[in-house]
């Protein structure tokens, strides 16, 4: 039986980003607006995750990747792109 905590790999991967980017502890809770010991905590397993909608965003802004990529671990920028739901302009006939 597996002991590992169900939001363990969101965790492990702000942490990850958070090297990748190379940011302290401090200076991304300061971005995100978290206060740092809770980041830590969290990265740690100390304690779950209490993200709201917007940290989570920022988490998001900040690390350039998707809710999903940040909460799952997985990218879905090949299943489905905003994009597409924009409508263009019509090209307008040239003489």
């Amino acid at each position: 039986m597996s002991t590992q905590r169900p939001y363990s790999g969101f965790c492990e991967r702000v942490h990850a980003l958070r090297r990748k980017y190379q940011l302290s502890v401090e200076q991304l809770a300061l971005l995100v607006g978290i206060e740092p010991k809770h980041l830590y905590r969290m990265e740690e397993g100390i304690l779950s995750p209490e993200v709201d909608a917007y940290h989570l965003l920022r988490l998001t802004e900040v690390f350039h990747v998707s809710s999903e990529e940040l909460l799952r671990g997985t990218s879905s920028a090949s299943a489905y792109d905003p994009t597409d739901r924009i409508r263009k302009p019509k090209e307008s006939p040239t003489a």
